[in-house]
């Protein structure tokens, strides 16, 4: 599709054979002890856009909601996992008695971004981000917090869109549909504040109102950036969107822009979404159109399987060559939040470039 796939890794031709994935994605709704309901019944209802006092995890240094703290101190503070012989037993009481395991405490540490309020920084654009997130064993589950391969594909968006411009249109994209976005959409609002005239961010119903609030927060920011940038900030709207073969963008200021590009990050870890999320982008793509996808390697088996069912499909994939964003992010909270045993960047991150034949 993009003259940049020349660019790409020679050894990448086999596409999914070398894509792998993370455990969270904003479609996610299972992050729950399999059998047990309502295991956390004493966690308080907190809106987003809540007024609520703020404090500091004395423990983690997070920034976090007094009101949801003995939910933080119990499930989502990263000190929860330091002792590996203590995670161990732990392990094994808490199956027993049905609770949480310490391997779900250990999924959510997985995520650098732990604490409740976040400021994210770009490293290759002069834009900060403050976003409110919800713990993954919350109601939201994954959907509400912000994952790492949503940070890789706003970088590669803000390195790459301009060169992608040069050779199409300056106005290209004019419509970018972000999927599965969850409440940190931090991908799709740099499109908005790259120009891109309208971007639909979309996910299940019960994510939007989080997703409506962290647009908000970060209105003035994108303005600014977009501004500096000799842009107009693009148009965003929230929009539920259910993932399958008959998925489609409902009405809108801009019902009769051609889609462009379709982003998505994080939201293959899950096999039995494999073939919604193929059957959507079959839907959503149209000739001249594509899809960027990010992730974080994590089962290369389940990531495998879902570039089958693009096959099935018909539909094409191309690797993108991520060194220049790599560079961008080593040294940031993504390199430094990596556990010791992890494996470098360049073996955690995948980008793909998805097209209909």
């Amino acid at each position: 599709f993009f003259d940049l796939l020349s660019r790409c890794p020679p050894s990448t031709a086999c596409g999914g054979a070398h894509s792998p994935q993370p455990p969270g994605t904003a479609s996610d709704t299972v992050c729950r002890p399999q059998g047990v309901s309502g295991w956390m019944p004493d966690e308080p209802a907190v809106c987003a856009g809540e007024e609520a006092q703020e404090g500091e995890c004395k423990a983690c240094g997070g920034v976090i909601n007094l009101r949801r703290k003995h939910i933080h101190d119990q499930f989502w503070c990263p000190s929860r996992s330091r002792d590996t012989d203590t995670v161990e037993e732990e392990d094994e009481s808490k199956e027993d008695s049905g609770g949480a395991s310490s391997a779900h405490i250990r999924a959510a540490c997985m995520q650098p971004t732990f604490h409740n309020i976040i400021t994210v920084n770009l490293g290759s654009m002069p834009l900060s981000f403050r976003l409110e997130q919800q713990d993954i064993f919350g109601p939201l589950s994954t959907g509400g917090a912000l994952w790492a391969g949503e940070l890789v594909l706003a970088e590669w968006l803000v390195l790459e869109l301009e060169h992608l411009r040069g050779k199409r249109s300056q106005d290209w994209p004019l419509k970018v549909v972000e999927l599965g976005c969850g409440s940190c959409p931090v991908a799709g609002m740099v499109a908005a504040a790259l120009g891109c005239r309208e971007v639909v961010l979309t996910d299940l119903r019960e994510v939007l109102p989080a997703v409506r609030h962290n647009v908000g927060l970060n209105r003035s920011a994108l303005v600014e950036a977009a501004t500096q940038s000799f842009r107009t900030l693009g148009h965003m709207r929230v929009e539920e969107l259910s993932w399958g073969a008959h998925a489609c963008l409902g009405g809108g200021s801009d019902t009769d822009t051609p889609l462009d590009l379709v982003i998505c990050s994080d939201c293959v870890f899950r096999k039995d979404l494999h073939p919604l999320l193929a059957d959507t982008l079959l839907s959503l793509l149209l000739p001249g159109s594509a899809a960027l996808l990010a992730y974080q390697q994590r089962d290369t088996e389940v990531e495998a399987a879902f570039f089958c069912e693009l096959d099935q499909r018909a539909l094409a994939y191309d690797r993108l060559d991520l060194n220049e964003v790599l560079e961008v992010i080593r040294g940031s909270w993504l390199q430094e939040s990596a556990d010791a045993a992890s494996p470098p960047l360049e073996e955690c991150y995948r980008l793909f470039c998805i097209t209909a034949a």
